[in-house]
């Protein structure tokens, strides 16, 4: 859908569980959109300089959860979109030159906005579940690159959910995965990052192989050949048979 400048807009339910942070976060990316040239839509924009933004990063560590994830959700679309947009002016013939193609750097500069909530908040320690973490580097996997993106902080964020859960399968893969995609994009900085995922999955013991939280064992039963009774029965039935 788009507004009344005729630029993309992410809609969202009112009913949705996340309608709150939605809307802050798509207060944040409209007003960081707004304040720079449209041709300079990859400029930094420090979330202090708004109203928004500070709201962003007052946030409790609760509340910074649930906005990476509608942050996520927001990224995608945005990514989706441009990918839309991509392939129409190259159909149109327009490929060559994405920057005239309308909408293109509006949505662009979207993306990058989205991009800068989720790196900002996922500097902090929040309380990422296993679905947020799931969620966050399955997002990552998906785009097929690395360039641009939250690496660093998500690394961080699967380092600190696994130094106190421990990992699981799915986690490992996922986890996998995100190195994968690290090393498929190169660089220093990336390859650094996929060594240290890896180490995390190595490092860790695999939470189905240990036992479950307080799970009670029961207590050893003494064997009937330490006791020094054992041979009683056996005694009185040989006196009988003698007898």
């Amino acid at each position: 859908m788009t507004g009344p400048n005729g630029h993309l807009v992410f809609q969202f339910s009112s009913d949705d569980p996340l309608a709150a942070e939605h809307d802050l976060v798509c207060k944040w990316v409209g007003e960081a959109v707004a304040s720079v040239p449209v041709d300079r839509y990859y400029q930094d924009v420090d979330l202090k300089a708004l109203a928004s933004g500070r709201e962003l990063l007052a946030s409790s560590s609760e509340r910074g959860r649930l906005l990476v994830q509608a942050a996520v959700v927001q990224a995608k679309f945005w990514h989706a979109s441009r990918a839309k947009i991509r392939d129409q002016a190259v159909r149109d013939g327009q490929g060559s030159n994405l920057a005239r193609v309308p909408g293109w750097s509006a949505v662009l500069g979207a993306e990058y906005k989205t991009l800068t909530v989720i790196g900002v908040l996922l500097r902090r320690s929040l309380p990422l579940d296993r679905t947020d973490l799931l969620q966050l580097l399955e997002w990552l996997t998906e785009t097929g690159h690395s360039y641009g993106l939250p690496i660093g902080q998500a690394t961080k964020s699967l380092e600190r959910y696994t130094a106190k859960h421990g990992i699981d399968a799915e986690v490992q893969k996922a986890a996998q995965r995100f190195a994968a995609i690290l090393r498929k994009g190169g660089g220093k900085d990336a390859n650094r990052l996929a060594t240290a995922v890896d180490q995390i999955c190595a490092a860790l013991p695999r939470q189905d192989d240990e036992d479950e939280p307080g799970e009670l064992k029961p207590a050893p039963v003494p064997s009937a050949a330490g006791d020094q009774l054992v041979l009683v029965p056996l005694k009185v039935h040989a006196r009988h048979v003698a007898g």
